[in-house]
């Protein structure tokens, strides 16, 4: 990106402890909250050990991606990655927008804490994409746990701040949408019963994803059947 080059060294440095102190902060607090994500999720295996053994990496990635992590085909997590220029990103916008140091540490530390919950809660889901072929329909199913589980839990613990954080930042607005959905259709499982969208991620993990993904359509689908049948022609339209 350019204007890198001229953003101070000593700005750089002051950003890069956020960016550390960020990793830090949200590995803590994404070992503290995942009780309650497994829960939130209906995880049945949740990778508890992969999440507070596996190393973070701080390491280049390209200004579109803030994180990464690798998920294998048997469930296990080859890598969890942070994004090292997100400090040059936001010194970046800081410089050409006239923002503030302090303004540009804070946008550093929460996005750095923010992008690691997001990272680790893959690496909590990691066995819900077993033997799953990885491709975008997979990977809006899978980020619904990262997104919108992410924000139940926040709601369900009181961090209102954090929950309009998450959803403001969220870079995946289908898997949300499909969170959502999930729990106002509200998508009920054929094998448990259970609804909303813990049932979905539960089914997810017992039978490939194609098949609680069609049935959730199925459902939206009948219940807005039913809701136009059941409203009636407005006089106002007609005939």
């Amino acid at each position: 990106m350019q204007g890198f080059n001229v953003i101070s060294m000593s700005v750089i440095a002051e950003l890069e402890r956020e960016l550390f102190e960020g990793v830090k902060d949200g590995r803590r607090e994404a070992i503290q909250e995942a009780p309650y994500l497994a829960e939130e999720a209906r995880l049945k295996n949740p990778n508890y050990r992969a999440m507070n053994e596996m190393p973070i990496k701080i390491k280049p990635l390209p200004p579109s991606t803030l994180g990464a992590t690798g998920v294998l085909p048997d469930g296990t997590v080859s890598e969890v990655s942070v994004n090292r220029m997100i400090p040059y990103i936001f010194g970046y916008i800081a410089k050409k927008y006239n923002k503030s140091r302090e303004w540009a540490k804070k946008k550093v530390y929460d996005m750095a804490k923010l992008t690691t919950e997001h990272e680790l809660a893959h690496v909590l889901s990691s066995y819900v994409a077993k033997g799953e072929e990885f491709n975008k329909k997979s990977v809006d199913l899978m980020e619904t746990i990262s997104t919108y589980a992410k924000h139940r839990v926040a709601r369900r613990l009181g961090k209102n701040k954090k929950a309009e954080m998450i959803e403001n930042t969220n870079p995946y607005p289908v898997s949300w949408k499909i969170g959502k959905m999930a729990d106002k259709v509200p998508y009920k499982s054929e094998k448990t019963g259970n609804e909303g969208y813990p049932a979905l991620i539960e089914d997810a993990q017992s039978e490939p994803f194609y098949k609680p993904m069609w049935r959730l359509s199925k459902q939206s689908a009948k219940k807005a059947i039913g809701y136009f049948k059941g409203s009636g022609v407005p006089s106002y339209v007609p005939a």
